[in-house]
């Protein structure tokens, strides 16, 4: 996994130094890109899962979560989520594989909070195919405390304020 990583992160350096090269200027930074507000059509999109393996819980007999009651119950963990995209033009040789972090979900990649097009939609606007994952035990990829072992609580609205929104300090 951590391969991958370094290799998207790679691309991405790659690709956005590439743009200042090609003399963008601050003004206009993404000169010569499509916007993905003015449409693209997309040929196949789809889901799959990577990996993952079955185990047999300790834990979980009741008939509310495993229809075998009382007989151990059957999960599978280990697996990651993969959402993609291709565009009917495809003008680039390799994908975009866009892999969250943070305890975030892939779905940050798919638009903003204000309702404009996000990262997959602009690759795709400008001819990449692109794949968008939830890491294992994250968003869609199900989190099994069984597998994985206990999880903190989630940030409390103060928390998410300090963390995931912009401060600004007054004169």
């Amino acid at each position: 996994m951590k391969n991958l990583q370094r290799l998207v992160v790679g691309a991405l350096t790659t690709m956005l130094i590439g743009c200042g090269v090609q003399g963008q200027t601050r003004k206009d930074p993404l000169k010569g890109f499509r916007n993905p507000s003015e449409g693209f059509e997309i040929a196949r999109q789809g889901m799959f899962f990577v990996n993952g393996e079955y185990y047999t819980s300790l834990v979980e007999k009741t008939t509310v979560t495993c229809t075998t009651s009382p007989q151990p119950c059957q999960y599978m963990a280990g697996q990651m989520y993969v959402e993609y995209q291709i565009p009917k033009n495809v003008l680039h040789p390799y994908p975009i594989v866009m892999v969250h972090g943070a305890g975030q979900t892939g779905t940050n990649f798919l638009s903003t909070p204000a309702d404009r097009p996000g990262w997959a939609q602009f690759f795709l606007a400008n001819g990449y195919a692109v794949y968008v994952v939830d890491q294992t035990g994250r968003g869609r990829s199900v989190y099994t405390t069984e597998v994985y072992g206990p999880t903190r609580p989630p940030f409390d609205v103060e928390g998410r304020i300090q963390n995931w929104s912009s401060h600004r300090s007054e004169p």
